[in-house]
Protein backbone atom coordinates (compact mmCIF):
# COMPACT_ATOMS: atom_id res chain seq x y z
CA UNK A 1 0.00 0.00 0.00
CA UNK A 2 1.18 3.52 -0.83
CA UNK A 3 0.68 6.49 1.49
CA UNK A 4 0.36 9.76 -0.39
CA UNK A 5 1.84 12.85 1.27
CA UNK A 6 1.05 15.34 -1.50
CA UNK A 7 -2.18 15.18 -3.49
CA UNK A 8 -3.51 17.33 -6.33
CA UNK A 9 -7.26 17.17 -7.02
CA UNK A 10 -9.16 18.89 -9.81
CA UNK A 11 -12.79 19.87 -9.39
CA UNK A 12 -13.06 20.07 -5.59
CA UNK A 13 -15.93 22.55 -5.38
CA UNK A 14 -18.51 19.77 -5.69
CA UNK A 15 -19.08 16.08 -6.33
CA UNK A 16 -16.45 13.43 -5.78
CA UNK A 17 -13.66 15.99 -5.97
CA UNK A 18 -14.96 17.57 -2.79
CA UNK A 19 -15.19 14.12 -1.20
CA UNK A 20 -11.55 13.43 -2.07
CA UNK A 21 -10.54 16.80 -0.62
CA UNK A 22 -12.22 15.95 2.66
CA UNK A 23 -10.68 12.48 2.79
CA UNK A 24 -7.08 13.42 2.05
CA UNK A 25 -7.01 16.45 4.34
CA UNK A 26 -8.09 14.11 7.14
CA UNK A 27 -5.18 11.77 6.35
CA UNK A 28 -2.74 14.65 6.86
CA UNK A 29 -1.73 14.94 3.22
CA UNK A 30 -0.84 18.29 1.69
CA UNK A 31 -3.69 18.88 -0.77
CA UNK A 32 -3.67 21.21 -3.77
CA UNK A 33 -7.13 21.95 -5.16
CA UNK A 34 -7.48 23.10 -8.78
CA UNK A 35 -10.82 24.67 -9.75
CA UNK A 36 -12.26 26.95 -12.39
CA UNK A 37 -13.79 29.24 -9.77
CA UNK A 38 -13.08 30.47 -6.27
CA UNK A 39 -15.08 29.11 -3.33
CA UNK A 40 -14.36 31.18 -0.19
CA UNK A 41 -16.52 28.92 1.97
CA UNK A 42 -14.52 25.85 0.90
CA UNK A 43 -11.24 27.64 1.59
CA UNK A 44 -12.43 28.51 5.10
CA UNK A 45 -13.56 24.93 5.70
CA UNK A 46 -10.18 23.52 4.63
CA UNK A 47 -7.60 26.13 5.73
CA UNK A 48 -4.67 23.74 5.31
CA UNK A 49 -5.42 23.02 1.64
CA UNK A 50 -3.94 25.09 -1.18
CA UNK A 51 -6.52 26.42 -3.65
CA UNK A 52 -5.57 27.30 -7.22
CA UNK A 53 -7.97 28.92 -9.68
CA UNK A 54 -7.18 28.05 -13.28
CA UNK A 55 -8.56 26.55 -16.47
CA UNK A 56 -7.46 22.91 -16.59
CA UNK A 57 -7.51 23.03 -20.39
CA UNK A 58 -4.86 25.78 -20.38
CA UNK A 59 -1.59 23.88 -20.83
CA UNK A 60 0.58 26.92 -20.01
CA UNK A 61 -1.23 27.56 -16.73
CA UNK A 62 -1.19 23.89 -15.71
CA UNK A 63 2.51 23.47 -16.49
CA UNK A 64 3.28 26.69 -14.62
CA UNK A 65 1.46 25.41 -11.53
CA UNK A 66 3.33 22.10 -11.56
CA UNK A 67 6.64 23.90 -12.02
CA UNK A 68 5.91 26.06 -8.97
CA UNK A 69 4.98 23.02 -6.90
CA UNK A 70 8.08 21.14 -8.01
CA UNK A 71 10.44 24.04 -7.30
CA UNK A 72 9.02 24.35 -3.77
CA UNK A 73 9.44 20.62 -3.14
CA UNK A 74 5.68 20.01 -3.20
CA UNK A 75 5.18 18.19 -6.50
CA UNK A 76 2.19 15.85 -5.95
CA UNK A 77 2.60 12.12 -5.49
CA UNK A 78 -1.04 11.57 -6.47
CA UNK A 79 -3.05 13.37 -9.15
CA UNK A 80 -6.82 12.85 -8.98
CA UNK A 81 -8.18 14.35 -12.21
CA UNK A 82 -11.84 14.39 -11.25
CA UNK A 83 -13.04 17.68 -12.79
CA UNK A 84 -15.76 17.15 -15.35
CA UNK A 85 -18.98 18.54 -16.74
CA UNK A 86 -22.08 17.10 -18.33
CA UNK A 87 -24.30 18.96 -20.77
CA UNK A 88 -27.34 17.51 -22.53
CA UNK A 89 -26.88 17.01 -26.26
CA UNK A 90 -28.35 14.69 -28.87
CA UNK A 91 -28.33 14.18 -32.62
CA UNK A 92 -31.54 16.14 -33.20
CA UNK A 93 -30.24 19.22 -31.42
CA UNK A 94 -26.49 18.83 -31.40
CA UNK A 95 -24.74 22.04 -30.40
CA UNK A 96 -21.06 21.84 -31.28
CA UNK A 97 -20.09 24.50 -28.71
CA UNK A 98 -21.62 22.36 -25.97
CA UNK A 99 -20.01 19.24 -27.37
CA UNK A 100 -16.62 20.97 -27.55
CA UNK A 101 -16.85 22.33 -23.99
CA UNK A 102 -17.56 18.88 -22.54
CA UNK A 103 -14.81 17.16 -24.55
CA UNK A 104 -12.20 19.84 -23.78
CA UNK A 105 -12.94 19.67 -20.05
CA UNK A 106 -13.50 15.95 -19.47
CA UNK A 107 -10.80 14.64 -21.80
CA UNK A 108 -8.64 17.62 -22.73
CA UNK A 109 -8.21 18.76 -19.12
CA UNK A 110 -7.01 15.29 -18.13
CA UNK A 111 -4.53 15.04 -20.99
CA UNK A 112 -3.17 18.53 -20.31
CA UNK A 113 -2.11 17.36 -16.84
CA UNK A 114 -0.67 14.13 -18.23
CA UNK A 115 1.34 16.11 -20.77
CA UNK A 116 2.63 18.56 -18.15
CA UNK A 117 3.66 15.76 -15.79
CA UNK A 118 5.67 14.07 -18.52
CA UNK A 119 7.18 17.24 -19.99
CA UNK A 120 8.51 18.15 -16.53
CA UNK A 121 9.99 14.66 -16.14
CA UNK A 122 8.00 13.81 -13.01
CA UNK A 123 8.33 10.11 -12.23
CA UNK A 124 6.86 7.70 -9.74
CA UNK A 125 3.51 9.51 -9.71
CA UNK A 126 0.05 8.00 -9.48
CA UNK A 127 -2.31 9.61 -12.00
CA UNK A 128 -6.03 8.91 -11.80
CA UNK A 129 -8.55 9.42 -14.61
CA UNK A 130 -12.26 9.27 -13.86
CA UNK A 131 -14.42 7.33 -16.31
CA UNK A 132 -17.99 6.10 -15.81
CA UNK A 133 -20.50 3.46 -16.82
CA UNK A 134 -21.39 5.74 -19.73
CA UNK A 135 -18.20 4.33 -21.24
CA UNK A 136 -20.11 1.02 -21.33
CA UNK A 137 -23.80 1.98 -21.53
CA UNK A 138 -24.21 4.83 -24.03
CA UNK A 139 -26.72 7.59 -23.32
CA UNK A 140 -27.83 9.12 -26.66
CA UNK A 141 -28.94 12.29 -24.86
CA UNK A 142 -25.39 12.93 -23.61
CA UNK A 143 -23.16 12.23 -26.59
CA UNK A 144 -20.12 14.29 -25.58
CA UNK A 145 -20.13 13.04 -21.99
CA UNK A 146 -20.30 9.43 -23.14
CA UNK A 147 -17.47 9.88 -25.66
CA UNK A 148 -15.26 11.80 -23.22
CA UNK A 149 -15.53 9.12 -20.54
CA UNK A 150 -14.90 6.35 -23.07
CA UNK A 151 -11.84 8.26 -24.30
CA UNK A 152 -10.44 8.72 -20.78
CA UNK A 153 -10.63 4.97 -20.23
CA UNK A 154 -8.95 4.15 -23.54
CA UNK A 155 -6.29 6.86 -23.15
CA UNK A 156 -5.27 5.60 -19.73
CA UNK A 157 -5.08 2.05 -21.03
CA UNK A 158 -2.55 3.21 -23.62
CA UNK A 159 -0.64 5.42 -21.15
CA UNK A 160 -0.33 2.55 -18.67
CA UNK A 161 1.21 0.39 -21.40
CA UNK A 162 3.64 2.99 -22.71
CA UNK A 163 4.86 5.02 -19.71
CA UNK A 164 6.96 2.89 -17.34
CA UNK A 165 7.73 5.84 -15.05
CA UNK A 166 4.25 6.59 -13.67
CA UNK A 167 1.19 4.65 -12.54
CA UNK A 168 -2.01 5.31 -14.51
CA UNK A 169 -5.26 4.30 -12.84
CA UNK A 170 -8.81 4.51 -14.12
CA UNK A 171 -11.96 4.61 -11.99
CA UNK A 172 -15.03 3.47 -13.92
CA UNK A 173 -17.90 4.62 -11.75
CA UNK A 174 -21.50 3.58 -11.58
CA UNK A 175 -24.10 6.03 -10.22
CA UNK A 176 -22.90 7.95 -7.15
CA UNK A 177 -24.99 10.23 -4.94
CA UNK A 178 -23.17 13.56 -4.96
CA UNK A 179 -24.24 17.14 -4.38
CA UNK A 180 -24.21 17.78 -8.14
CA UNK A 181 -26.86 15.20 -9.05
CA UNK A 182 -29.54 17.89 -8.96
CA UNK A 183 -27.49 20.19 -11.19
CA UNK A 184 -27.14 17.89 -14.20
CA UNK A 185 -30.01 16.28 -16.13
CA UNK A 186 -30.86 12.78 -14.95
CA UNK A 187 -32.32 9.89 -17.00
CA UNK A 188 -36.06 9.38 -17.09
CA UNK A 189 -38.40 6.44 -16.65
CA UNK A 190 -37.01 2.99 -15.85
CA UNK A 191 -33.41 4.16 -16.28
CA UNK A 192 -33.93 6.83 -13.62
CA UNK A 193 -35.46 4.36 -11.16
CA UNK A 194 -32.56 1.95 -11.70
CA UNK A 195 -30.11 4.83 -11.25
CA UNK A 196 -31.67 5.76 -7.91
CA UNK A 197 -31.76 2.12 -6.80
CA UNK A 198 -28.10 1.43 -7.64
CA UNK A 199 -26.57 4.76 -6.55
CA UNK A 200 -23.93 4.59 -3.81
CA UNK A 201 -23.05 7.30 -1.29
CA UNK A 202 -20.09 9.64 -1.81
CA UNK A 203 -18.14 8.72 1.39
CA UNK A 204 -18.42 5.01 0.58
CA UNK A 205 -17.17 5.65 -2.96
CA UNK A 206 -14.27 7.84 -1.81
CA UNK A 207 -13.10 5.17 0.66
CA UNK A 208 -13.15 2.49 -2.04
CA UNK A 209 -11.30 4.74 -4.51
CA UNK A 210 -8.65 5.75 -1.97
CA UNK A 211 -7.89 2.11 -1.26
CA UNK A 212 -7.64 1.49 -5.00
CA UNK A 213 -5.26 4.45 -5.48
CA UNK A 214 -2.87 2.94 -2.96
CA UNK A 215 -3.02 -0.56 -4.41
CA UNK A 216 -1.62 -2.28 -7.49
CA UNK A 217 -4.65 -2.60 -9.76
CA UNK A 218 -4.94 -0.25 -12.71
CA UNK A 219 -8.73 -0.23 -13.13
CA UNK A 220 -11.52 -0.01 -10.56
CA UNK A 221 -15.08 -0.83 -11.64
CA UNK A 222 -17.20 0.48 -8.77
CA UNK A 223 -19.50 -0.78 -7.48
CA UNK A 224 -18.84 -4.15 -9.09
CA UNK A 225 -22.41 -5.38 -8.78
CA UNK A 226 -23.53 -2.57 -11.08
CA UNK A 227 -21.32 -4.02 -13.81
CA UNK A 228 -22.64 -7.50 -13.21
CA UNK A 229 -26.14 -6.07 -13.58
CA UNK A 230 -25.27 -4.34 -16.86
CA UNK A 231 -23.60 -7.52 -18.10
CA UNK A 232 -26.75 -9.50 -17.33
CA UNK A 233 -28.98 -6.97 -19.11
CA UNK A 234 -26.68 -6.82 -22.14
CA UNK A 235 -26.60 -10.61 -22.31
CA UNK A 236 -30.38 -10.82 -22.06
CA UNK A 237 -31.00 -8.13 -24.69
CA UNK A 238 -28.18 -8.71 -27.19
CA UNK A 239 -26.55 -12.12 -26.87
CA UNK A 240 -29.46 -14.43 -26.10
CA UNK A 241 -31.73 -13.17 -28.90
CA UNK A 242 -28.82 -13.64 -31.32
CA UNK A 243 -28.31 -17.23 -30.19
CA UNK A 244 -32.03 -17.92 -30.25
CA UNK A 245 -32.38 -16.38 -33.70
CA UNK A 246 -29.48 -18.43 -35.04
CA UNK A 247 -30.97 -21.60 -33.62
CA UNK A 248 -34.30 -20.90 -35.29
CA UNK A 249 -32.64 -20.32 -38.66
CA UNK A 250 -30.83 -23.66 -38.44
CA UNK A 251 -34.03 -25.48 -37.51
CA UNK A 252 -35.84 -23.93 -40.48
Amino acid sequence: MIFFRRVLITGTTSGLGKGFLDYYTRTGAKVVCVNRRDDPDLARLYPNAQFEKLDITNSVAVKGLLQRLESSGNAPDLFILSAGINRPDNLSGLDYDTYDEVMRTNLGGVMVFVGAINSLGLKGRTIVGMSSTSNIVANPAHIAYHLSKWAVKRSFNMLAQNDPHNRYKTVVLGPVRTNIMARYPQPEGLQRRLFELMAVQTPQTVEACAKFFSGRRSVLNYPMWVYLFYFFIKTAIVVLPGIYGGTRKKSN
